[in-house]
């Protein structure tokens, strides 16, 4: 299965790159240049960015890394001019002692917070370190590896504690301090190749980098991979592999092997042979070092035998893929023959081609959809459901255009401002929509409003998803949505913003017995700011606080799980046959809730526990099937006729209705609260606030790769709380009605009548002053 790949940057700290060639573009390294490279990397959305550290370069004719930029200060100039991208600088450890290391990258880390981390080069080049007299003599080779354990002990001892007292047989600390300690955890990488650097990796690594080998094998690492799996199992940490991998791509697999064949034919064979002589010096070099890699007899020498991925963009696009499914691999650090062009090619033509690379961070949505989910209350209640509908809606054409855009051009800063945009604006028409569903509906219709507002979004949403059904139906491995389809949807869309306009407030709304929904006064701002504080100042609201920050958690973790165990089409088919039937559901939740011949409570516990049995039994389920799964593992991805196909089906079914079920029990609990527009405006606002902050909480979780029995338990953990806080509510605080009790609610015909003939209400009966109630035609006062 295609997992989500981080992809990084090999800047050229040295010259001419690394292709050791007479006819390789020739340039010196410079500030400007690795300025330019690691902000356009960012601006394409690479994740990572690393210098290395090369001390003396090759020689030969080409002068190969004869030039070269010094790997900390370089990034330290680098680090105040980006903002997400992380940064990673190399410590040859035979020349810096670790206090003074660690010092620096706290430094760094300063002007990039959490963005910062160490690459340890061991040292393989005895020349480097022989024309500063530090090379400490060829048994080194022997114990290099234990000389950088103690070394990085020192640096995440001054990182965690603020001091080190550690007595080895390499280095000693007396009560030596660091402060200020960094704002988090530095990262350490390694680059082990041989059993004893794949050792260190395991104990002591966040990441190591392998290096690929061949031209155009994108997996043949698998085996120096596996041992750095099976190591880390059994150190029990989690060290994630970065590919080392060159690209060399064209229009067409013909230019780009023209391209490549035209490198090697200028191979410098005198650099080559100064790095193997260097190399050579390490007579306990085993053949899967990088040392025994290079020095070997076989492969490709231009590059000193790294992979390399030769072909169209479409070619490498998929070659990249590949690498994703190995089990452990959590990104890849790219070389181009050329770095702004190539990071220009591989932005427009490659990255848009990559399954690896389609997810944009869901939590840029989430974030902003939380700040403006707090203040949609105060929006609906000064400007009214119609501006907040149409400026809501003009979020999802902007989101779709991003897309659309990234798919052509492969910028992802769109599609990130698109999402941002869209959490801003989707929760205005989410809460417009939940407002009209409680507070235009009459009592005994509030279950009725609030799932048929879901039932018309699941239709919509079930046509839509005929799309990717046809398109995947027949082609299991379509990875690109046509441009008819990008432009259908941009425009339909359009079209919500112009009808949103024509969306009535309450007070303009008559009920069909002929009477009036509200009397709502003019309101200024602070004074709907006023009336929301004081809402949310209503103990029974942290009752529901579980269910609304759970209404919307089953997207992300089942999006992920069925992305995760099927492929394409059987994904496509999950979603419609779900969706399909969640008509029927919602309708007969809807008939639970509205039932006449039940009180209000009953009919809340009655639903809640619909829901709850469901709900809670599939995600037992899901939690024993997940047990078994790895999530970088070998994924089953399976088809149609797979075995358990059917299964997965009819549990994905389960549980994603259920879960869509969660939002309208606490829609419909909010609507029992109050009939008031002006505190309902308030209630759908605080839900699409917290539906955003629990959605970001399963974001962050997944994002962290815990084993998906952890998160499936997160996800039955939050919707046990939310049906015990319904359950609790329908208890304690649920009213049989809430009519007579608001000033500024206009009492339907049918609660008069239920009234007629019975003792007055126990509270006053609050109606405007002005207000005159007008019978329907027969009626009799």
């Amino acid at each position: 299965m295609v997992k989500p790949l981080e992809i990084g940057i090999f800047i050229p700290i040295g010259n001419d790159g690394w292709l050791i060639s007479t006819n390789a573009p020739h340039y010196k390294p410079t500030y400007e240049l690795n300025r330019d490279v690691v902000l356009k990397a960012e601006s394409y959305g690479f994740d990572f960015a690393l210098s290395m550290i090369k001390l003396r370069g090759y020689g030969g004719v080409t002068e190969h890394w004869d030039y070269n930029l010094e790997s900390f200060t370089l990034m330290a100039g680098i680090a105040p001019l980006t903002k997400r991208i992380k940064l990673f600088a190399s410590s040859a450890i035979l020349t810096l002692p670790p206090a003074i290391v660690a010092r620096m990258a706290v430094t760094i880390e300063n002007m990039c917070p959490g963005r910062f981390g160490v690459n340890i080069v061991t040292g393989w080049q005895a020349a480097e370190y022989e024309q500063m007299g530090l090379w400490p003599g060829n048994e080194y080779f022997g114990y290099r590896y234990d000389y950088a354990e103690e070394y990085v002990k020192v640096m995440q001892e001054l990182w965690e504690k603020g001091s080190s007292d550690l007595k080895g047989k390499y280095f000693t600390m007396n009560d030596c301090r660091l402060l200020p300690k960094p704002s988090t955890k530095i990262p350490i990488i390694a680059a082990g190749q041989s059993d004893r650097g794949t050792k260190f990796a395991s104990e002591f690594a966040d990441y190591n980098f392998t290096i690929a080998v061949g031209i155009n094998t994108p997996t043949a690492f698998r085996e120096s991979n596996q041992r750095l799996v099976d190591a880390a199992k059994a150190t029990g940490r989690d060290v994630g592999s970065m590919i080392l991998m060159m690209v060399i791509a064209d229009e067409t697999n013909e230019k780009a092997q023209s391209k490549w064949d035209h490198y090697c034919a200028g191979t410098d064979e005198g650099a080559l042979e100064w790095a193997a002589k260097q190399m050579a010096r390490d007579e306990k070099a085993d053949a899967r070092s990088t040392a025994g890699i290079i020095v070997s007899s076989t492969g490709h020498k231009v590059n000193t035998k790294q992979g390399v991925l030769v072909g169209s963009y479409e070619v490498v696009a998929s070659q990249l893929d590949e690498i994703s499914e190995v089990e452990g691999v959590k990104g890849v650090m790219l070389i181009f023959d050329e770095f702004l062009q190539g990071l220009d090619n591989f932005a427009k033509y490659i990255q848009p081609r990559m399954k690896s690379r389609a997810k944009v961070n869901g939590a840029s949505l989430d974030g902003s959809a939380f700040l403006v989910g707090l203040f949609a209350g105060v929006l609906l209640n000064r400007l009214g459901p119609a501006v907040c509908i149409s400026v809501g809606a003009m979020g999802y054409p902007i989101y779709v255009g991003g897309y659309w855009y990234f798919g052509e051009n492969g910028r992802l800063v769109f599609p990130i401002a698109g999402a941002v945009i869209l959490g801003m604006t989707a929760n205005l028409i989410n809460a417009a929509v939940g407002y009209i569903a409680i507070s235009y509906s009459e009592e005994r219709y509030k279950g009725f409003y609030v799932c048929w507002m879901q039932v018309i979004i699941y239709t919509c949403s079930m046509v839509a998803s005929i799309i990717p059904l046809a398109i995947d139906a027949n082609d299991p491995s379509a990875d690109r949505v046509p441009t008819a389809v990008y432009g259908t949807f941009v425009a339909l869309m359009c079209c919500a913003v112009i009808l949103g306009v024509f969306v009535l407030p309450a007070e303009k709304i008559k009920r069909s017995d002929g009477t009036d929904i509200a009397r709502i006064p003019p309101m200024t701002f602070m004074a709907a700011i006023r009336g929301s504080i004081k809402c949310f100042k209503d103990w029974r609201l942290l009752l529901l606080v579980p269910g609304m920050m759970s209404s919307e958690i089953h997207l992300v973790y089942l999006g992920v799980a069925n992305g995760w165990q099927n492929n394409s089409r059987v994904r496509a088919l999950d979603s419609f046959v779900a969706l399909f039937l969640s008509i029927p559901i919602n309708l007969f939740l809807s008939w639970l809730l509205d039932n006449k011949r039940w009180t209000r409570k009953t009919r809340a516990f009655v639903g809640t526990g619909f829901v709850g049995i469901f709900l809670l039994g599939s995600f037992i389920a899901e939690m024993v099937i997940v047990s078994k799964w790895h999530r970088h593992g070998v994924a089953p991805q399976l088809d149609w006729d797979s075995d358990g196909f059917a299964g997965q089906l009819i549990l994905f079914i389960i549980a994603w209705n259920a879960g869509g079920l969660v939002l309208n029990l606490v829609t419909w609990y909010l609507g029992a609260m109050s009939n008031d527009p002006l505190l309902c405006a308030n209630y759908t606002g605080l839900l699409r606030c917290l539906i955003s902050a629990g959605q970001g909480m399963m974001f962050g979780i997944d994002a962290s790769a815990v084993p998906f029995v952890n998160e499936a338990g997160a996800m039955f953990g939050m919707f046990a709380m939310s049906i015990l806080g319904m359950l609790a509510f329908a208890t304690f605080c649920l009213e049989e009605t809430r009519y007579f009790k608001e000033e500024h609610v206009i009492v339907p015909f049918y609660a008069q009548e239920q009234l007629h003939g019975e003792e007055p209400p126990t509270v006053e009966v609050v109606q405007p002053d002005d207000y005159t109630y007008n019978y329907p035609k027969g009626a009799t006062s």
